[in-house]
């Protein structure tokens, strides 16, 4: 009724449970200077009323904007029910050198990864407005929670040392984030 095609809700399985995300495509900026969906849906009056009661359940909120990061996207070829997301803010001037590392040393592994069906795909996106400057997320897409008893995307933890080592360009400063989708 609105005109959304899609909109992804995932809620935290660890820390604060009750932190929900939702993520709505934007096509073009150009759509924000529309009334929002739930105005669209409902109109103004019940949209104003719908806002009003849901403002007392909510903590707080938060809007940012955030653009995959075309090729350094492994679609998942279903939607995936459980997905981790690590935020890094990347060292200033090192955003090009960080993303090459991702894409000539993190991306094949993660590759091989989904074909060997360990994970069901993965993306890096920069965030934009509304978020920190410089900030990179990267999210593993899977089918279930099974996924995360596997080993993960290296041989070994030798392998793992040697590879990060090359990945310095982003200072430890990251947040990893686990969610499942909830069917909406």
């Amino acid at each position: 009724k609105a005109g959304v095609a899609r909109r992804t809700v995932y809620r935290t399985r660890f820390g604060n449970t009750y932190e929900f995300v939702s993520i709505t495509p934007l096509d073009k900026y150009a759509q924000l200077d529309q009334p929002n969906a739930i105005v669209r849906g409902l109109g103004p009056e019940a949209a104003a009323r719908l806002s009003e009661k849901s403002r007392k359940c909510v903590n707080g909120s938060r809007i940012f904007v955030s653009t995959q990061i075309a090729d350094l996207r492994d679609a998942p070829d279903s939607p995936a029910r459980v997905i981790v997301t690590t935020r890094r803010r990347v060292a200033p001037g090192k955003r090009q050198e960080y993303l090459a590392f991702v894409r000539n040393d993190i991306l094949p592994l993660l590759k091989k990864a989904k074909a060997d069906g360990k994970i069901a795909g993965s993306s890096v996106s920069s965030r934009g407005f509304g978020s920190f400057c410089g900030e990179i997320t990267s999210t593993t897409y899977y089918s279930n929670f099974a996924g995360l008893d596997s080993p993960g995307i290296f041989g070994s933890q030798a392998e793992a040392a040697k590879v990060l080592a090359k990945g310095q360009a982003c200072p430890p400063c990251w947040r990893p984030w686990f969610a499942s989708a909830s069917p909406t």
